[in-house]
């Protein structure tokens, strides 16, 4: 029969071994975590004594709940290069479908819209100015071209009456007369095509301002209606990390294009994030098994396999120096009523199996930090060090054939830490 008994985790924030070393002194101060019913039971004092079994080393690894999927809100571009979040959904607060997320400051970007409608206003009047400039003047020319062609051919018959009837002086003045109608009725043609083609042009250049003004009026607006954003998906909304700022983002931040503000997060491609030490990565393994417990829920007990343990190493400063290691572990089971993303999880990962061999109470030994070994103390006996195979919370595992001291139902007695000596 096994009684488990609740085990309090405390960060360690040291040096890898001092953190070995305080965690093994942690865990002899804590006593046994697991009594078996063939173990120490009946045993005199402070006695225990060595069984044989089977062994399961663990490592024990600090976690969070992660999604691999999430909606993402995004800082829109605009027609500044920064701007400033004037309203946020709180955090941690279940959104619909639909619903508002976050909203901008508007203020710079509506003053541009109103200058660009009065601008777009006073172009078009311009340019209705200048359509009816243009049909005046249309008439007018045309008035003045049809009085020089009547004047033409009145000079053209004029001229058209022969030497004979007329006298000579008559005829050559009626000849330089239709010449000179001919030229006023060209330059009146003339006239007419190039003053119209004058004012056609400066339209089109209206035109053409009016369109450029519409367009970017139209992108303002376009840009306007992102300066609130909507979710697309239902779900509990997360902040994000500042990325220049040790801390999440918060209402009344400046922020800049393509930042993320916040995302609603996927909670069926929930995985667990781990973090391994630079002295433990060497134990794991792909597809090892893992028990999974939340902070939140420690009586509740989840499984999953070891996804990915990353090859790049990144330095926890909350943690000490040591360099990190990521691990992703992917769920046999979700619970989704419970469980959230950011939720802390306590991960002991099965990285080996020693079947047979003998188990030496943890809270019996010490362990040198000198000589980076284990002592403990048979009955009777002088102190010893062993060469464990491995330990974890409750026992040490050594096999049978390394120490002839120690067998299965060797008694040991507490180790006077005062004074320790003996052989291997």
């Amino acid at each position: 029969m096994i009684i488990p008994i609740q085990i309090i985790k405390i960060p360690i924030k040291t040096k890898p071994i001092a953190a070995l070393c305080l965690s093994i002194w942690l865990l002899l101060a804590a006593g046994p975590i697991f009594l078996t019913a063939n173990g120490n039971a009946g045993l005199n004092g402070n006695e225990k004594k060595v069984t044989k079994g089977d062994f399961l080393q663990t490592v024990i690894l600090t976690g969070s709940l992660k999604a691999l999927k999430a909606e993402e809100f995004i800082v829109p571009y605009s027609n500044t290069w920064q701007l400033q979040l004037k309203w946020m959904v709180r955090e941690g607060d279940y959104v619909k479908a639909g619903d508002p997320v976050a909203r901008f400051d508007t203020s710079t970007l509506v003053s541009d819209i109103e200058n660009s409608e009065m601008s777009l206003q006073v172009k078009e009047e311009e340019r209705t100015q200048k359509l009816a400039d243009y049909n005046h003047q249309k008439f007018e020319l045309e008035v003045k071209e049809k009085q020089a062609e009547v004047d033409y051919k009145k000079k053209e018959i004029d001229a058209s009456i022969p030497k004979g009837i007329t006298t000579n002086y008559e005829y050559d003045h009626s000849q330089l007369e239709l010449k000179k109608s001919g030229h006023s009725l060209k330059s009146a043609q003339m006239e007419k095509e190039v003053r119209l083609a004058e004012i056609k042009s400066q339209i089109k250049k209206m035109e053409i301002e009016i369109d450029e003004i519409r367009t970017k009026l139209e992108k303002l607006q376009e840009t306007l209606k992102k300066m609130t954003l909507y979710a697309g998906t239902s779900g509990t909304l997360v902040y994000e990390k500042h990325e220049w700022q040790d801390r999440k983002i918060q209402v009344g931040d400046t922020v800049f294009p393509t930042m993320i503000l916040a995302t609603i997060p996927d909670k069926n491609s929930l995985q667990v994030e781990a973090w391994v030490n630079e002295t433990d990565i060497h134990k794991l393994n792909p597809l090892q098994k893992v028990n999974l417990f939340l902070d939140a829920y420690p009586g509740k007990r989840f499984t999953g396999i070891v996804k990915e343990v990353l090859n790049s190493a990144e330095e926890k400063k909350e943690w000490g120096r040591s360099h990190y290691f990521r691990v992703d572990i992917r769920m046999d089971k979700r619970d989704l009523d419970i469980m959230k993303p950011g939720m802390s999880v306590r991960c002991i990962v099965q990285v080996a199996q020693y079947p047979g061999v003998l188990l030496i109470p943890l809270d019996t030994a010490y362990f040198d930090t000198d000589k980076q070994v284990f002592w403990v103390k048979p009955k009777g006996k002088q102190p010893i060090t062993i060469n464990p195979l491995g330990f974890n919370e409750s026992w040490i595992a050594l096999s049978e054939d390394q120490h002839r001291e120690i067998t299965g139902g060797t008694l040991l007695e507490p180790l006077d830490l005062k004074v320790k000596g003996g052989s291997r």
